[in-house]
């Protein structure tokens, strides 16, 4: 039930917030945009601020996967394509599924093939050289410090960044944590919509022993499909636990989150949304490049660099660099060869 409240809560604010338009998403990769920038920035610097609370508190470290050069690499930059190919990731979809979507349906559908398809390689993949992990997990485990002591400036360099570009690039909607004047809004500024999705790391890490993502969702459901037809892997099965299905009724949650804030709004986010043969294609692929990347690099675009970074995983880091690195050389590749898809 938790998880469902915290999904319905995040769906409504991403629908609420400029991100969950494609155009915004594909933006930043061109540097046209940095509302995406200022989100994550916040959103990074409230969730570092929730996780030393229970440092300092005494509560455990959660498990963080060790950093894999290869895996995390190449699923950092087909992450990062797959954005830029859909402006969408494997959250802000359920939030565009929402809001109307249809293109938004599609690239979900290739979301599932992709982590079909993973879940099938999968002992290909990590059994072979570029299966290949260090010893390595975290930044503080690396360096033998403390995690408050990076952590606290980690938050507050964040929270610089995310106020610089605030300052650089104004929002007409003004930064507001009043309840009741929220749910009045048709839009929250970016700096909003990333201190409420930090605050809801709260519940997450302190009640779930978790923190936010959305790919292992897609796993879950693939690997429900795969016991169905008789194609059931090592991966599968570990990722449909009871426990695991707690993400599922988050992400479907988010979708309808999402439809919430959009019946309070005047006008469609997508009234002219064009879905023929080719964009389907491509949606398609570009979700399953999505999700095929999340699980190869262990976790979502939302995963890595909204609850990673703030446990100061090294892996996060890597992938959020190649996530970057992927949708900027997309990007110039398109324009390159005039491939507005």
């Amino acid at each position: 039930m938790l998880g469902a409240a915290l999904g319905l809560a995040g769906g409504y604010s991403l629908n609420k917030a400029q991100i969950a338009k494609p155009h915004v998403i594909k933006d930043q990769f061109e540097f046209k945009d940095w509302t995406l920038a200022k989100t994550v920035a916040t959103t990074v610097a409230t969730t570092t601020a929730v996780i030393t609370l229970g440092h300092v508190l005494g509560r455990k470290e959660l498990h963080v996967p060790p950093y894999h050069p290869y895996t995390d690499t190449i699923g950092g930059l087909l992450m990062g394509a797959g954005m830029y190919v859909t402006g969408s990731s494997p959250g802000t979809v359920l939030a565009q599924i929402g809001a109307g979507s249809r293109r938004a349906l599609v690239v979900a559908a290739g979301g599932l093939a992709g982590a079909f398809t993973y879940g099938i390689f999968w002992p290909s993949i990590r059994g072979s050289s570029i299966g290949l992990r260090t010893g390595f997990s975290t930044m503080q485990g690396w360096l033998g410090v403390p995690y408050t002591y990076l952590a606290i400036p980690l938050a507050v360099a964040a929270a610089g960044v995310a106020y610089t570009l605030h300052q650089a690039q104004p929002e007409e909607e003004k930064v507001d944590m009043d309840p009741t004047a929220l749910i009045g809004k048709e839009h929250w500024s970016s700096i909003t919509n990333g201190l409420f999705t930090g605050l809801l790391q709260v519940p997450a890490y302190f009640i779930l022993d978790t923190t936010l993502g959305t790919s292992s969702a897609y796993a879950t459901l693939a690997g429900a499909f795969a016991k169905i037809i008789g194609m059931n892997t090592m991966y599968f099965e570990a990722h449909t636990t009871p426990y695991d299905w707690w993400q599922v009724a988050f992400d479907v949650s988010m979708i309808v989150g999402s439809s919430l804030a959009q019946s309070q709004k005047k006008i469609s986010v997508y009234p002219k949304e064009s879905l023929d043969f080719k964009n389907a294609s491509v949606a398609f692929l570009g979700g399953f490049a999505l999700v095929f990347g999340s699980r190869m690099a262990n976790s979502s675009v939302e995963g890595h660099a909204l609850s990673g970074i703030p446990q100061l995983a090294i892996s996060s880091f890597a992938v959020s660099t190649c996530i970057m690195v992927g949708g900027w050389v997309t990007a110039g590749v398109m324009k390159a060869f005039k491939g507005d898809l």
